[in-house]
């Protein structure tokens, strides 16, 4: 089995936990508003209907606000733990690379979160980004759609920040320049046909693993030398005690 280090999806599954807590703590006050009311109400009876009136119009005001940010947190949490099921998944689809392979999950880079990087002997180096969106996708004009539409954040620009940061730091440590494939790969969707944007590949679970030995080239053996301090670096530790064999 290929040498894995962090696991996939776990910055994401964090994620859900604080969006998590942050839901809880917006319930747990609209309960405190709600033992306030009561509290309030009779002295506001006695000092008559207008300030009732004012009274339940903010309270009314103040819960809405609530429910709103609670579904709001509620919903983003759910995304959360979607990302995290798509980012184990494909953790488990690299999981059967053989031994020379380094697989690096969950690299916090200067721009966003790099799901995977891959470091391969005989296909070179990979990075990618996991996406969880359902439906269809398509690659249209050089734009990814999915269901019709432009997703919510540019994934291609992103994709490609993450990639030259990437290539930079890997040259910087190792001097010379080394090619890093970008990948694209959605979990729950129906990819229409995999194809290629500005370098980056757009495929599907299914044709990760073919597309990895489609585009791949052998590593540059100073920089297949080198792959255990790259890991240490990108997952913030020079050692690597979280590696681990399965």
């Amino acid at each position: 089995m290929s040498l894995r280090i962090a696991h996939a999806g776990a910055s994401t599954r964090e994620l859900a936990d604080r969006r998590s807590l942050a839901w809880t703590g917006y319930g747990l006050m609209g309960l405190a508003a709600i033992s306030v009311l009561f509290t309030l109400l009779p002295h506001a009876q006695a000092a008559g209907i207008g300030l009732v009136v004012l009274l339940g119009v903010a309270s009314k005001a103040a819960m809405t606000a609530l429910e709103f940010k609670i579904d709001t947190k509620i919903a983003a949490e759910k995304r959360a733990i979607r990302g995290a099921v798509a980012e184990e998944r494909i953790g488990e689809t690299l999981d059967e690379l053989g031994e020379e392979h380094l697989i690096v999950h969950d690299v916090r880079g200067p721009f966003a979160n790099i799901d995977h990087v891959i470091f391969s002997r005989n296909y070179g180096v990979f990075l990618i980004e996991t996406k969880a969106h359902g439906g269809q996708v398509a690659v249209v004009d050089s734009r990814i759609l999915v269901n019709g539409r432009s997703p919510e954040t540019d994934i291609i620009a992103q994709t490609l920040r993450n990639t030259c940061w990437l290539a930079d730091e890997l040259e910087r440590i190792a001097g010379v320049r080394t090619r890093v494939n970008s990948l694209v790969v959605f979990t729950n969707a129906f990819v229409v046909t995999s194809r290629s944007i500005k370098g980056i590949t757009v495929t599907n679970r299914k044709f990760l693993l073919p597309n990895i030995q489609r585009l791949g080239k052998p590593l540059a053996p100073e920089v297949w030398a080198a792959r255990e301090k790259f890991a240490g670096l990108l997952s913030g530790s020079e050692q690597l005690a979280a590696a681990s064999s399965r």
